[in-house]
């Protein structure tokens, strides 16, 4: 009877502990039939009322939708009316996946307003991007002019940097459903993912996805999951033991905050990475007092001990780590010491430096005031980079002009006109990746000398005429047959300011509204090398 009289006051006890434990979160989920097939978010709902949690959503899912789309429909206004524990983002199934210049150009930046959409009016709630997949066979439609998603290997290859690229630059978390359907492909492939089409998911894939999404917004083990809905008993225990494996027992890697509250240090982002630098963002909890210091630790992957860099005591701190090994993974954490001299970090997160090289190959055709550069840049990504030169009088403290270009070849050359006569020029070539350039060793030039003393010359351009120069107000250009010509011009940092196209023997620039100082128009014709000149506005 002792025995019996112990367990009738244990029982009611260990039903209240597991009815303290139920999780209620409400989520909104952004996207589009990746996230609609299936009923993703109900199937999540009933996977966590299987465990005894709740789930209340709603969502904006229109077929085909992009990120930009989203920025003007009807998620806005979800996403406004505040009170969500978690936003769900998920891309077009494609868009993320090409050449990276055009997915910051049309990607990234909507990507970036929906967080901070999120942000705003969601100050307790947290971004989710939803990491999708490959297409069973890659893109052939867009493989011809993108090669590397022309199979399943390498479309999800990308869309996996992409979407963590996104993740990390936007301090949110994120749902690797990608990853763990790479798994089931590469260990279990008779597991069937896909629908007849070889890019929306088939009920399997959707549940593989569910249970990926069930233990990123409630933390918990998968393997607690007591529903399999109709689906093969078997395969969708493979699943949730892989999902435990890969996402619950490395939850900090898809920048799950646990209690984040409690944390005195976070680990951010990192950005600007090149091949030998990277720049590292870390924040202290502004309710721990106790911190004295706070820093990096950093390391290749393969080394053992971690280096330390320590940065200005701040709540939000800044560090630039240099003198990396380039084409290399590394391993990075914040942390901070307290008054006790007890050593605290922040989850670890990853980058890897990039391969680029440049050289500046040769300098030839010079005359008194033209010259023609080579260059050849090298690069392990898949991206198109931009590429150029710069040149300064030898003694001069600047480089004073530059000329970029979007190149797809490893070599390229421009010339370079409006140089002056008799004079040494210290020139070098350059690679632009992001936010950081990578310079070639400079090499030195001479022009042929020449009597003229004038500051334009085109004694080598006839056939092109500009005046008045210098000028206040227009420069009026006039040239020698009717064709298309693109003028380009550049302030003196290289910067484009103005552009146009003309289909006329004579046309004028207008560039009354700049400020007085010189700049170099370009023009482009059709089968010739730009022809640059000096701009004097006074």
């Amino acid at each position: 009877m002792k025995k019996i009289f112990t367990f009738l006051l244990l029982f009611p006890l260990i039903i209240q502990g597991y009815s303290q434990n139920r999780q209620h979160l409400r989520v909104l989920f952004i996207g589009n039939s990746y996230t609609e097939v299936n009923n993703l978010p109900g199937m999540i709902a009933d996977i966590a009322a299987s465990v005894g949690d709740t789930l209340t959503y709603d969502r904006n899912t229109p077929g085909g939708c992009t990120f930009k789309q989203h920025t003007g429909n009807e998620s806005v206004v979800k996403i406004a009316l505040g009170g969500w524990n978690y936003v769900v983002l998920q891309e077009q199934s494609q868009y993320p996946a090409f050449p990276l210049w055009q997915v910051q150009a049309e990607c990234f930046p909507y990507a970036k307003a929906l967080v901070d959409s999120v942000r705003t009016n969601n100050p307790n709630g947290q971004a989710v991007f939803y990491m999708t997949w490959g297409h069973r066979n890659g893109d052939p439609f867009n493989c011809p002019t993108y090669p590397p998603i022309c199979t399943y290997e390498g479309m999800d290859d990308l869309l996996y940097e992409r979407y963590m690229m996104m993740a990390n630059d936007n301090n949110a978390t994120i749902s690797p459903v990608g990853k763990i359907w790479r798994y089931i492909r590469t260990y279990y492939p008779v597991i069937s993912l896909y629908q007849e089409d070889g890019s929306h998911p088939s009920k399997m894939g959707t549940y593989a996805a569910a249970c990926t999404f069930y233990t990123i917004l409630f933390q918990r083990d998968p393997t607690l999951i007591k529903t399999s809905f109709d689906l093969n008993a078997s395969q969708a225990l493979i699943i949730r033991n892989l999902v435990k494996v890969v996402v619950y027992d490395s939850l900090e890697k898809w920048n799950v905050v646990i209690n984040p509250n409690n944390k005195p240090i976070l680990t951010d982002s990192v950005s600007d990475i090149s091949q030998t630098k990277a720049v590292l963002y870390g924040h202290v909890n502004t309710e721990i007092s106790t911190i004295k210091e706070v820093g990096f630790e950093y390391k290749l992957i393969s080394d053992s001990v971690f280096q330390r860099h320590t940065t200005d005591l701040t709540i939000n701190f800044i560090d630039t780590i240099s003198q990396l090994i380039s084409n290399q993974q590394y391993v990075y954490r914040a942390y901070c010491l307290t008054e006790h001299d007890s050593l605290l970090v922040g989850m670890e997160k990853y980058f890897s430096t990039l391969a680029i090289s440049v050289v500046i190959d040769s300098i030839t055709n010079i005359t008194k005031s033209t010259c023609d550069m080579q260059g050849t840049y090298q690069y392990d990504g898949n991206e198109t980079l931009s590429v150029g030169f710069e040149w300064k009088k030898e003694n001069d403290t600047l480089l004073y002009y530059k000329d970029t270009q979007v190149i797809e070849t490893l070599t390229y050359s421009l010339a370079i006109a409006d140089l002056s006569s008799s004079t040494t020029y210290e020139a070098r070539a350059y690679v632009i990746y992001h936010s950081d350039t990578i310079f070639s060793d400079s090499k030195m030039f001479t022009t042929v000398a020449d009597d003229s003393n004038s500051i334009l010359s085109t004694s080598h351009h006839k056939e092109i005429l500009l005046y008045p120069n210098p000028t206040t107000n227009i420069i009026n250009i006039e040239l020698d047959k009717k064709e298309q010509v693109q003028l380009l011009l550049y302030n003196i940092n290289g910067q484009l300011i103005q552009s146009k196209v003309i289909n006329d023997l004579k046309a004028i620039l207008d560039i009354s509204s700049l400020s007085n100082g010189l700049y170099y128009l370009k023009l482009i014709r059709i089968n010739n090398y730009p022809i640059s000149y000096k701009i004097i506005k006074y």
